[in-house]
């Protein structure tokens, strides 16, 4: 399944708002349109059993 979510921006030009997404920032946007890209896929690190940190270090050197 896919999804878009839209936000618009109410009374933008008293409201700036700035857009970021992968260290990118746009200034002034008065619509968002965000949408799920699968072409990458990635793995989170979640596990409720083990700390941030050890996912962290088990990811970085794992064989």
């Amino acid at each position: 399944a896919t999804a878009t979510v839209t936000f618009r921006v109410l009374e933008a030009p008293k409201r700036p708002v700035s857009a970021v997404a992968d260290d990118t920032e746009v200034r002034e946007v008065t619509i968002v349109s965000v949408r799920e890209d699968r072409s990458q896929p990635m793995t989170l690190l979640f596990d409720a059993g083990r700390t941030l940190g050890e996912r962290i270090l088990e990811e970085q050197f794992a064989p």
